[in-house]
């Protein structure tokens, strides 16, 4: 049976839309900005290698940089403990998506779902920690969003974010230590 013009026409629209209505949610992984708290899952060496880092380490993706959150948790239970910021790059991240697995094509940023992202980055730095970082390959560090209240880093940024008395007397902000300081002592109060 031969079907009309119309039939054919209808039918490869019902084609294009069942395509594009699949392919819309997929796109949407590779191409938002990242927001939130990530924290690093594992490090994947170029040759499939999968490793587990013997600290912990987060990126906290903001509008207009993202800054990179690092420590390695005490061996005592529910003991202090301090971590590093930096912003190694200084401006935040943005979607990438796979540009090639061997090549240095720079920083890679591409997602996997909408809470999880790879950061491949190639190590021509230095040889500093062969087990984690080969020298001359793409690492990637896959990162996941971190919803747990309870994580460390997250109350560390909820603390720094909350409202204090009557106005909004945030900590954050630019701080700096007053006095002299030898071996990571003060000798005077902090300040802001």
């Amino acid at each position: 049976m031969k079907h009309s013009p119309s039939i054919r026409h209808l039918q490869k629209l019902l084609l294009v839309i069942t395509i594009i209505m699949t392919a819309v949610p997929s796109l949407d992984a590779q191409t938002s900005d990242l927001k939130g708290l990530y924290r690093l899952t594992e490090i994947v060496h170029q040759d499939g290698k999968h490793l587990e880092a013997g600290y912990k380490q987060y990126k906290y993706c903001l509008d207009d940089l993202t800054l990179t959150l690092t420590y390695t948790p005490s061996i005592f239970k529910n003991q202090p403990f301090s971590f590093s910021v930096s912003n190694p790059d200084g401006k935040p991240l943005h979607l990438t998506g796979e540009l090639s697995k061997t090549e240095n094509r720079g920083i890679q940023t591409f997602g996997t779902s909408d809470s999880t992202f790879t950061l491949r980055w190639y190590n021509d730095r230095s040889a500093f920690n062969e087990h984690l970082f080969p020298y001359q390959t793409n690492i990637d560090e896959k990162y996941e969003l971190v919803r747990d209240s309870a994580d460390v880093i997250q109350r560390s940024l909820n603390l720094l974010q909350m409202n204090l008395g009557d106005g909004r007397h945030r900590l954050q902000g630019a701080w700096k230590l007053r006095g002299i300081q030898q071996t990571n002592t003060a000798t005077s109060q902090f300040g802001l």
